[in-house]
């Protein structure tokens, strides 16, 4: 019987199913308010710190419905090698799954033995959209990440720990009336908002702030208002991620698994 993306498309249907429940689970858990930012102000030096506090750490299930979310993401993708083979009136073996490529001399040797029994033509186009094309950065490649987080929740139970978004909009209380020439400057040294990517750590500065005034006597005495405003959290691979956006795992695997409709059309 030749392959179709009946099978791949059932895995993607519940990726999608575990990646709702994620985020639901995930804003339950920070509603709860599970963290604090301490303030301190340094009235002789002037800087003004904030400090992350946990007060209660992110629940294992958080990992648990990562964990099935990225393995049925990795699994899509190896069903779908399968079906190419089946489509061409071959038999899958075990050893038929996705590439993830990183080098690209290694091409050659992954496309005779993962990918054995799949024509060319369909194989060029799993070729085009390995990590290798995007050269030192293929580490940060959709497909890497995927692997690399299947790869350690078949170990671990990842749980949220680094910030994959921050919004902040700060309201300074400050020892007297802000006058023309007054601004806050922030450390050089920190984030505001921190990168994506940075870890949660407890007792790490979050952010250090210094009034300037030409007068050299404005402090900052405290902040109103949400801190942070929205925060949004993602799972530490150990990938350095250099203030980029955590990819989007389910949009890159259904626009690898639409290339082949035509060919795998049930």
């Amino acid at each position: 019987m030749g392959g179709n993306l009946t099978g791949v498309r059932a895995k993607i249907d519940r990726a999608i199913e575990h990646k709702a429940a994620l985020g639901a689970a995930i804003d339950e858990w920070l509603s709860r308010k599970p963290y604090r930012f301490q303030e301190h102000a340094d009235a002789e030096t002037g800087w003004f710190t904030l400090t992350f506090r946990e007060l209660e750490a992110p629940p294992l299930r958080l990992g648990a419905i990562f964990g099935d979310f990225v393995n049925n993401l990795e699994s899509a993708l190896d069903i779908l090698i399968s079906d190419l083979v089946r489509a061409s009136g071959g038999k899958p073996s075990s050893g038929n799954y996705f590439p993830v490529v990183t080098i690209p001399d290694r091409w050659d040797h992954a496309r005779s033995d993962k990918l054995k029994g799949v024509p060319d033509v369909r194989a060029d186009k799993i070729k085009a959209v390995q990590p290798f094309h995007d050269g030192s950065m293929a580490y940060r490649h959709p497909l890497s990440v995927l692997h690399l987080a299947n790869k350690i929740n078949k170990h671990t139970v990842l749980t949220p720990t680094v910030v994959s978004s921050f919004e902040w909009e700060p309201t300074f209380e400050l020892n007297r009336n802000a006058e023309v020439g007054d601004q806050i400057a922030h450390d050089l040294g920190g984030a505001l908002p921190p990168p994506a990517g940075a870890v949660f750590i407890d007792g790490r500065i979050w952010v250090r702030m210094r009034a300037i005034s030409p007068r050299n006597d404005l402090r900052i005495t405290g902040i109103r208002g949400g801190i942070p405003a929205i925060l949004g959290v993602g799972f530490d691979l150990g990938i350095e991620m250099e203030g980029s956006p955590f990819p989007d795992l389910l949009a890159f695997v259904v626009g690898v698994v639409d290339e082949f409709e035509e060919v795998l059309s049930s």
